[in-house]
């Protein structure tokens, strides 16, 4: 009987056992993160910052970050020329073209281009096709906002 037992719930085990290592394997998904690393930015940090080129001459300010997929930041919007933001051409670079330091406990940022050189650049647009940010009403809440008995969803 207890052999019997063993027999039959073994292979669910098994499974579980299995579903368990897969899970430790991918990642824990219920993780969170308490700090940023020290070779790890806010965004908000660099929203609004100043970008050098290598004499230390200002050549522009970060107005965005543009986000892949995958979660990395695969370029930033620099803000050039204007006064004031009026007259400003935005221009993207890729991220990893920007180095930071620290100055004065500031974040420093440099690019290895001249203003010259930001200011002959194609002005950054949005590529045209599906957009990630533009999602479609598909009439479902979820459990949050779902309306109750004899209510209209919310618009």
């Amino acid at each position: 009987m207890l052999l019997e037992k063993i027999v039959r719930i073994l292979p669910v085990m098994a499974m579980v056992a299995c579903s368990g290592a897969a899970l430790s394997q991918a990642g824990d998904t219920n993780t969170f993160v308490a700090a940023r690393r020290p070779d790890q930015w806010l965004s908000s940090s660099l929203r609004a910052k100043n970008v050098y080129d290598r004499s230390d001459a200002k050549i522009g300010v970060i107005n965005d970050l543009v986000i892949d997929r995958d979660g990395r930041v695969a370029a930033v919007v620099i803000g050039v020329g204007g006064f004031l933001g009026i007259g400003e051409k935005n221009v993207g670079v890729p991220f990893q073209d920007i180095k930071i330091s620290m100055r004065e406990n500031n974040e420093w940022l440099v690019l290895d281009r001249s203003r010259d050189d930001l200011r002959a650049a194609p002005a950054f647009g949005v590529a045209s096709g599906p957009q990630p940010n533009k999602v479609e009403n598909s009439g479902n809440y979820g459990t949050m906002n779902a309306p109750h008995q004899g209510e209209e969803a919310p618009r």
